[in-house]
């Protein structure tokens, strides 16, 4: 986009997908940076980060310790088969900018849990074993029929 200088205002068009778009059109600030708040900003971050962080399959765990309360944001693109688990308890995940996941986390020490099922693979799990039963009750009803009326043999 090129090169600003400290203070200067830049207008540029970006494409958007229309579901993406404020109702009303309106323009909007996809980022404001200050040079004189990022020592701020990053000595903030650092802080404030997931500790002991493990991934083992489908669980992302660690362990949060904030002065105040305030969001984790991870830089995961938000999926509806995220849960988040603050010990233990399910919470929101919020998605403002349709690109990463915001947690409102209380201050002090809490484990944050999430947990990632894909949508729709609890139905499928369901669908598939009713059908293998069902398959298999079937196969048990035609065998005992087929016992009781076996097919005369013609000699």
């Amino acid at each position: 986009l090129g090169y600003v200088q400290k203070g200067e205002t830049v207008q540029c068009r970006i494409s958007f997908p229309q579901s993406s778009l404020p109702a009303n059109n309106e323009l909007f600030n996809l980022a404001i940076f200050r040079s004189d708040i990022m020592p701020e900003f990053y000595e903030n971050a650092s802080r404030y980060t997931l500790e002991n962080l493990t991934y083992t399959g489908h669980t992302l765990k660690g362990v949060t310790n904030y002065k105040e309360e305030g969001y984790t944001m991870l830089s995961i693109p938000y999926d509806r088969g995220w849960k988040a688990y603050i010990d233990g308890e399910e919470v929101p995940i919020e998605d403002p900018y349709q690109a990463m996941m915001f947690i409102k986390t209380p201050a002090g020490h809490h484990e944050l849990e999430l947990v990632f099922i894909p949508y729709g693979m609890i139905q499928s799990l369901r669908i598939t074993g009713g059908s293998i039963v069902f398959t298999c009750l079937l196969f048990f009803i035609i065998s005992k029929h087929k016992r009781k009326h076996p097919k005369s043999i013609i000699k």
